[in-house]
């Protein structure tokens, strides 16, 4: 499976979008749409294959 499928297949669960809507609430300064796939590929440990946070198709 590639890698843009288990991006969407990961934030398409219900549990990990509890978690997403969980995380953003609990972010203490208001956060911008184009900060979130950085949080999310943080915090859900989406790497590139060099290591970086995988933020495409976050």
């Amino acid at each position: 499976m590639g890698t843009w499928n288990q991006i969407k297949s990961t934030l398409s669960r219900p549990e990990t979008i509890d978690y997403i809507s969980q995380l953003l609430l609990d972010e203490d300064e208001c956060l911008s749409r184009p900060n979130w796939p950085i949080i999310f590929a943080r915090s859900l440990s989406f790497k590139t294959r060099g290591g970086q946070n995988q933020i495409a198709g976050c």
